[in-house]
């Protein structure tokens, strides 16, 4: 573990890949000590060596050797003993510091003048009181809940000077990329360390270093909130019209809006981490600076890293009652919104979905309950304007998982259960049911409150037969000349979208010839009103973006491709895909219930839970296949990407749900030699996939992609733990009673 005997044994080392391997040979060989100085020498060569090279992750092997130290494969035979884990990490994170050099530090943004505008948080403030008035008079309805079309427009810019080449943006993202990357790997290890402190002996100097990374942590935020505003303000030259010039500007955009997108990622994690500091520390610091609802916050998370429910119930309502005062939606970067607003809201985010994470795991299902109606109130009280974006989706699914998993584990322990007899096996399952009906019938009412103010596609703005009309009509009068293959390119699709369609037609309009190319541009303003052109242009544009694959599969299989005045019939039948996808999303919180049940091992309970699905969503299954059949008439043509998908019938996603939760204990026992049981059926489940071909072209099918991605989750999760996001301390599922199961349900129906 001596860094100097490092330094004379690696010098023929000159590549990423040569410090990795050595590393996971030490890990694999249980060496941690050795391979933190080895990785402590990378870091001092990083002026010469790179941090990352694919594969090859400084990055990725410093939150392995974290994990491993604190959770070892072989418990029984740690390479390092318990009570001396704390100051091994420790010192780790202490030699890391001192040999950082440049990258302990927050980068600034260096590209032709642009770092010499000192740009603060104060701008965005600045920003907010222009913005008020029209921000907060929009309506909710306007919420989408995915970015899938990457329109927007540039906030407020400053003029950095002569125009930067595509080479030299690209070389300072990077560089900056690198700098982010080390500093969020920083505050993660913060935080696994973090996560296993209240289980740590009593130290007496433990509060004052985690008071120490506390400061560290917050000083690096605040920097990286300047580096945010400089790079938001850094100016992007407008497009002209050509398709050189549009491709060309998506590019630069592209890189500008990923480099926002990783400052805010950095923010994200020395937020988190700083919080999560704060909640294993015993007292408040009465002279930080914090939002009104993080101290409240920081109580009751320190109740639950007790395990304190009494407590946690205690400071609840004054938790609840500072977050109603709190904007929970954002309008992305991307739509020209604020940066600030974007870590704020997605700060606050992260820490409810930590706290819904946590509720069920105390037993506590109607706080659950209670928090996502909080957090849905939130939203609709809160509008920030058009292109805003919810994640309720996704805290949904957390407190929604939470709660089937406490009735699930809790149902163990129920009398029925305890029995071994065929009988009551099957009447624990029929309890188990039960419950999960009653529960999942009350989640339905707030999931579909909240899903009719979503917009699932584009499309579903034209359902209304009058409208489609509308957009055919439009289409077939001025797709010819507009919808070309070199038009129809992703890349220039997108930066039309951003710069906004009306900006578009003004810019192509002062193209040479362009009035005598394109018919739209001579009618405009004369037989067709210039709002409808741009509405009309702008749907179709979005729509193509929003399914691109399925563009693709249209392009390659169809001959009305080659005719974009025939545009609309690949939107005709997107319009159906959209109306199976809105059925599909409003099935969600039933998706959710059966995947704990066949991840929990109750196959049973699942095989009743599937059957009931499949029964109640079959007429409606039907009807979508053959409005598809009429569709693949009526224009001659197939597109089997969403024949595909119509064909899973609401019931498919239960299915691979069932083979993913098999991958787990099948690769268990291959490592351990046992009898194969789950990787026989596993192997049959998959055989019976493979009977019905799906995917087009070079796309796996859904079922095989996800396989694929369970198996690299099992796979990363056993090498470098959990997802950093969710990195916290573990608290014990608490089993609640059958009785106790079924009072807190009907206290849900009460509220």
């Amino acid at each position: 573990g001596d860094v100097a005997f490092w330094r004379q044994h690696v010098e023929p080392f000159r590549s990423p890949k040569a410090y990795a391997l050595l590393v996971e040979a030490l890990l694999d060989h249980r060496d941690p000590v050795a391979a933190m100085a080895l990785l402590v020498h990378w870091l001092g060569q990083s002026p010469e060596i790179s941090l990352d090279d694919g594969s090859y992750s400084f990055f990725r092997l410093t939150i392995r050797w974290m994990h491993e130290l604190w959770h070892p494969r072989i418990e029984s035979e740690p390479a390092v003993p318990p009570e001396r884990r704390w100051g091994t990490a420790r010192r780790f994170l202490d030699f890391l510091e001192a040999n950082a050099d440049e990258y302990w530090q927050v980068p600034q943004l260096d590209l032709s003048g642009a770092a010499a505008q000192a740009a603060t948080a104060e701008d965005f403030d600045e920003e907010e009181e222009a913005e008020e008035d029209d921000l907060f008079s929009a309506a909710y309805e306007n919420v989408s809940y995915r970015d899938s079309t990457d329109d927007g427009f540039e906030g407020q810019v400053f003029d950095a000077g002569p125009p930067v080449t595509d080479t030299e943006l690209s070389l300072e993202a990077e560089r900056i990329s690198r700098r982010l990357a080390f500093l969020a790997t920083v505050a993660q290890l913060w935080k696994q360390v973090v996560a296993v402190s209240p289980m740590l002996a009593p130290d007496p100097h433990r509060d004052d270093v985690l008071a120490g990374w506390l400061s560290q942590a917050a000083t690096n935020y605040r920097q990286l909130q300047e580096l945010l505003a400089a790079v938001q303000r850094y100016r992007i030259p407008r497009p002209r019209g050509t398709h050189e010039s549009l491709v060309e500007y998506d590019r630069h955009r592209s890189i500008k809006e990923s480099l926002l997108e990783r400052v805010v990622a950095a923010c994200l994690e020395l937020a988190d981490a700083a919080r999560l500091i704060r909640s294993t520390i015993q007292q408040d610091d009465p002279g930080e600076s914090l939002e009104t609802w993080e101290p409240p916050m920081d109580r009751v998370f320190r109740a639950i890293f007790r395990g304190d429910a009494a407590a946690v119930r205690k400071g609840w309502p004054g938790m609840v009652q500072t977050l109603t005062d709190q904007t929970l939606l954002y309008v992305p970067t991307t739509r020209g919104g604020n940066p600030q607003r974007v870590v704020s809201s997605r700060s606050l985010q992260r820490v409810l979905g930590r706290l819904l994470g946590y509720l069920p795991r105390l037993g506590m299902l109607v706080e659950t309950y209670e928090l996502l109606r909080v957090i849905h109130d939130m939203e609709r009280n809160h509008p920030v304007g058009p292109g805003a974006i919810t994640e309720y989706d996704r805290l949904f699914e957390i407190g929604c998982r939470g709660i089937v998993e406490c009735l699930v584990a809790s149902s163990e322990d129920w009398p029925a259960r305890r029995s071994n007899s065929k009988r009551k096996s099957r009447e624990a399952d029929l309890e188990l049911i039960e419950c999960m009906e009653r529960a999942v019938e009350l989640l339905l009412h707030r999931w579909l409150a909240h899903s009719r103010n979503i917009r699932i596609s584009v499309l579903e703005t034209v359902a209304d037969r009058d409208r489609w009309r509308e957009l055919k009509h439009f289409i077939e009068q001025y797709g010819h000349d507009l919808f070309t293959q070199q038009f129809m390119n992703f890349g220039n699709l997108r930066a039309i979208l951003h710069q906004g369609v009306d900006a578009f037609l003004d810019s192509l309009r002062e193209e040479p010839g362009a009035e005598e190319e394109f018919r739209l541009l001579r009618d405009l303003d004369r037989t067709i009103d210039r709002e409808d052109a741009v509405r009309h242009l702008e749907l179709s544009i979005e729509a193509v973006v929003e399914n691109y694959s399925e563009y693709i599969d249209y392009n390659s299989t169809t001959t009305q491709s080659d005719r974009g005045e025939l545009l609309y019939t690949l939107l005709d039948f997107l319009r159906l895909q959209a109306s199976y996808d809105r059925v599909a999303w409003n099935l969600k919180p039933v998706v959710i219930a059966h995947e704990v049940l066949v991840r929990r091992g109750r196959n049973d309970a699942a095989d009743l839970w599937r059957r009931a699905v499949a029964r109640r969503s079959n007429e409606v299954a039907d009807d979508h296949l053959q409005r598809f059949e009429r569709l693949s008439n009526r224009y001659g043509m197939r597109l089997p990407s969403v024949g595909d998908r119509l064909r899973e019938r609401f019931i498919q996603p239960l299915a691979i749900d069932r083979v993913r939760a098999l991958v787990e204990p099948s690769i268990e026992e291959l490592r351990t030699g046992r009898r194969q049981v789950s990787f026989e059926i596993l192997e049959q489940a998959v055989r019976q996939f493979t009977q019905e071909p799906s995917g087009v072209g070079f796309d796996l099918p859904p079922w095989l992609e996800s396989l694929e991605d369970e198996v690299e989750r099992v796979r990363a999760e056993a090498e470098e733990g959990p997802d950093p996001e969710e990195t916290a301390p573990q608290a014990p599922q608490a089993r609640l009673s059958l009785e106790e199961a079924r009072r807190q349900l009907e206290q849900w129906a009460e509220k």
